[in-house]
């Protein structure tokens, strides 16, 4: 790895490190079942959390899960993604399910992901583990942002924690300081294996709909992600601690 690359890669680490330690997204004792899609930015933290296990803070479980939906025009190469776990030393799970709504149309990518969504905590519960990781980063945070603001009349976003059922399960998303580019471009550093079957619904979505708008932006200023995502977090921040 060249010397720009690893200036890089330390970057990266740095940010998903000190923003995982000043939320307490990962602690001592934890079992953590990471989600993954195939793509980037899901690769890219299983990458982050096994070398943050390996190196900074060794005692948790790790996990990778996919949720396969059978009859859903997405999919991944299984083996490639095996493989790339055993590189990592994480334990792969493959969880297929069938979707039983087909119905089309704007509602069926929340159908889709609240399925697969139901299917993680199945096996988060299976599996024993307290935490589920997601793989959402800045740019994902500001296009909710913006999708809530326009659409909903509602100011909201991800959040890096949230505490469900009574506090059995709790979601993280441990990339949100991180953003798309950064994901992109580290898995091309590291060569990521290229996986993912995109699904024939994501430019179709109010969301790519979003996204192009939010392109647009940076088109005018590269600064437009991060200066959103910083309105969005002082906004959530103000939201929890009234």
């Amino acid at each position: 790895m060249e010397r720009k690359e690893k200036i890089f890669v330390g970057t990266v680490r740095k940010l998903f490190n000190d923003f995982v330690d000043n939320q307490q997204l990962v602690c001592n004792g934890d079992k953590v079942l990471c989600a993954i899609s195939g793509g980037k930015d899901s690769m890219a933290l299983l990458h982050l959390l096994a070398h943050r296990k390996k190196y900074l803070n060794p005692d948790f479980y790790l996990v990778a899960v996919y949720v396969h939906v059978e009859n859903a025009a997405y999919s991944i190469e299984r083996q490639l993604v095996e493989d790339f776990c055993e590189s990592i030393d994480v334990p792969f799970v493959y969880n297929p399910i069938i979707l039983n709504d087909l119905r089309n149309g704007e509602n069926r990518c929340f159908i889709c992901s609240t399925a697969r969504r139901s299917a993680l905590f199945s096996m988060a519960r299976k599996l024993g583990c307290n935490k589920i990781a997601f793989g959402h980063n800045m740019d994902d945070v500001v296009e909710t942002f913006l999708l809530n603001s326009i659409f909903h009349g509602r100011n909201e976003t991800f959040k890096p924690k949230t505490i469900l059922f009574d506090g059995e399960i709790t979601l993280v998303r441990p990339l949100m300081n991180v953003s798309k580019l950064q994901t992109a471009h580290y898995s091309e550093v590291y060569n990521f294996p290229k996986t993912k079957t995109p699904c024939g619904f994501e430019n179709i979505s109010m969301r790519y709909e979003v996204r192009k708008m939010l392109d647009s932006l940076n088109n005018l200023t590269p600064a437009a992600t991060k200066n959103l995502y910083k309105v969005a977090c002082t906004y959530m921040q103000s939201v929890n601690n009234p």
